[in-house]
C-alpha cells in the first residue's frame, strides 16, 4: 500500500523486487508529471539500480520514499 501526501511524496511498502520499485515509481511519476520523458526514465533507472543493489548487497529494502520538488 502507498499514498501521496500534500508535498508530492510517495510513502510505500518496501518493494521486494526492482520491478515492483519501478511500478511504484511509474505511478508516482504519472502523478507529478515531469515535463521531460528523459527525466522520468532517468529516475526509473536510478530507482532500479538502488533497489537492486540493496536487495543484493544489504539483504533487502527497509523503506521506500519518493519526493518531487522544483527543479533548477
Amino acid at each position: 500500500m502507498h499514498y501521496f501526501d500534500e508535498e508530492d511524496s510517495l510513502l510505500g511498502d518496501s518493494p521486494q523486487t526492482a520491478e515492483h520499485a519501478r511500478e511504484m515509481t511509474r505511478g508516482f511519476l504519472s502523478a507529478v508529471a515531469p515535463k521531460d520523458p528523459a527525466e522520468a526514465e532517468a529516475v526509473l533507472i536510478v530507482v532500479s539500480e538502488l533497489v537492486t543493489n540493496t536487495l543484493v548487497h544489504a539483504g533487502g529494502v527497509t523503506g521506500f520514499q519518493l519526493r518531487a520538488g522544483p527543479g533548477p
